[in-house]
């Protein structure tokens, strides 16, 4: 998987219709430096290689378990 540089992250969510602010990757680093949070950056294609979708997966590992979210999202074109 790509991780991509957080203005082209930016950029890729902002085309989409359901963008969120929580999905931004000033958000991401904010929750990893807050709350140690360890964000994801996910992009979705359609059949013909044109972007579908993205997310911004958090994970945090709480004992032996991991904890998944995507805050206001997915977001879907």
């Amino acid at each position: 998987m790509l991780q991509l540089l957080p203005k082209d992250w930016n950029s890729t969510i902002r085309s989409l219709p359901s963008a969120h602010i929580l999905q931004s990757s000033e958000w991401g680093a904010f929750k990893q430096r807050s709350t140690g949070w360890t964000p994801e950056q996910i992009t979705f294609q359609d059949q013909f290689g044109k972007q579908a979708g993205a997310a911004m997966l958090l994970t945090r590992r709480i004992g032996p378990f991991s904890v998944m979210y995507i805050p206001k999202g997915p977001m879907l074109s």
